[in-house]
């Protein structure tokens, strides 16, 4: 996608995504659809406020759920499930009716609304599938391309086509020590220790997820709890005044 960018051929990078790796690879702002949010900004959930990243991230290394002033809980801008998308992604739906080409790479499309997207391409326009099984209904079409196996293997097969594979290893080089990328010859497998460091670090992480989450629980339920009181003083508030109307006036 950042070759596609690069050349001024890429219109959107639609990605479910949201760890920003997209920008880090090279790709502008501009040209990513983040349909399901990211971790690019964190906000309040109550008055929309913006929070610091660093303050955030201090309370994400603590295990411990940050609060904005007014009092409501702070999350980076990802779209939990049960959450609407963000307005960007509806809003740049019309685009995919004016694609020449659409690759989808390593998706289940199963997810809507984002897995209806390649059902928004025009007929007649190629649609490119990159996946390690055959998804959605791409392979429909006549012009449909179908491509399974792992994505990497794939990416670099087009590439190479393309005449883009030794520009790609240029800039994957400033991403890795050994300065190779996996699938090129040589390149270096990950050490014993250095993934047992990342299986520890992961659970770690995932321990103090648990933890925030069960922080907003507890905060989900204390709201609850209040709007329910609230619902049931309004409802004796209600009947108190029914029961004086229908009471008998005194003449």
């Amino acid at each position: 996608m950042r070759m596609f960018a690069d050349r001024g051929l890429l219109l959107r990078c639609f990605t479910q995504n949201i760890d920003t790796l997209e920008l880090a690879a090279g790709i502008p702002r501009d040209r990513i659809v983040f349909a399901h949010g990211s971790f690019a900004g964190q906000h309040c959930i109550d008055c929309r406020q913006e929070y610091d990243r660093a303050e955030l991230e201090q309370h994400v290394k603590l295990g411990k759920p940050a609060f904005c002033a007014c009092g409501g809980l702070v999350k980076p801008d990802i779209t939990f499930f049960g959450e609407a998308l963000p307005a960007e992604f509806h809003e740049s739906l019309y685009l995919l009716g004016g694609a020449d080409l659409a690759v989808v790479i390593g998706s289940s499309l199963s997810v809507f609304p984002f897995a209806s997207l390649p059902q928004r391409i025009a007929d007649g326009v190629p649609r490119v599938l990159m996946n390690m099984e055959s998804v959605g209904e791409i392979g429909s079409r006549r012009d449909d391309v179908v491509w399974l196996g792992e994505c990497d293997d794939g990416i670099r097969e087009l590439a190479e086509e393309l005449g883009w594979w030794d520009e790609i290893v240029a800039i994957w080089s400033g991403f890795r020590d050994d300065g190779r990328p996996e699938n090129a010859a040589g390149g270096g497998a990950l050490s014993k220790e250095t993934l047992e460091a990342e299986v520890t670090k992961l659970t770690d992480d995932v321990e103090k997820s648990l933890r925030v989450a069960d922080e907003h629980a507890r905060w989900v339920a204390k709201g609850l709890e209040k709007m329910d009181e609230d619902g049931r003083e309004k409802q004796a508030a209600l009947g108190a005044d029914d029961a004086r109307e229908a009471a008998p006036q005194k003449q």
